[in-house]
């Protein structure tokens, strides 16, 4: 799975959510992953967290 290289490029991009998806929920957590800085200028961005990152 990945996002498009010019998806920084869709400014009007208010929303994002990404579930179902454990390897981008990975690439897309922030500051840390991959595809942060793609998608970081985004508002609002809800990533469900895969069970192997979450912490109890």
């Amino acid at each position: 799975m990945f996002l498009p290289n010019d998806i920084h490029h869709l400014t009007a991009l208010g929303y994002l959510r990404i579930e179902g998806c454990p390897e981008l929920c990975r690439k897309c957590q922030p500051q840390v992953g991959e595809y942060w800085p793609k998608i970081f200028h985004i508002n609002q961005i809800f990533i469900d967290e895969p069970e192997d990152l979450k912490q109890d």
